[in-house]
């Protein structure tokens, strides 16, 4: 056994996650706060909590979304690519990265939709303003 100790002496070993304790994770997000603080630092605190579960984040949701509203009719195809995140009153929000794909007939007829709604809208306030 001892020739084991010896041999394994100067051996680094990763970090068991099994065994990461309450106290190992508020180390690593005190850690992660203060990389978090400087813009330059940030994704280095994201990959931090990725490697060790941390994620207290709140991840703005793609459901209900005026994306998902204006795009679900036209079945257009999208995925989470990546996140960006917003630093608001302290805490920290996920926001996600959408990667889309259609054909062009469906991206024109999609684009054409959203410039008829806008003008629709818009038209109805000039109306408004018009009555006032």
């Amino acid at each position: 056994m001892s020739n084991h100790n010896e041999k394994t002496k100067n051996v680094e070993f990763e970090v068991d996650l099994d065994k990461f304790t309450t106290g190992d994770k508020k180390l690593v997000r005190e850690i992660t706060d203060i990389l978090d603080r400087n813009p330059t630092t940030r994704q280095l605190a994201e990959s931090l909590r990725q490697k060790y579960n941390i994620d207290e984040a709140e991840i703005l949701p793609v459901e209900n979304s005026s994306w998902e509203n204006f795009s679900k009719p036209f079945n257009l195809g999208d995925q989470v690519a990546g996140f960006t995140q917003v630093f608001s009153k302290g805490k920290r929000t996920r926001v996600p990265f959408l990667n889309f794909s259609a054909d062009l007939r469906t991206l024109n007829a999609f684009v054409e939709d959203v410039f008829d709604k806008g003008y629709q809208m818009a038209k109805k306030e000039v109306e408004k303003t018009k009555d006032k």
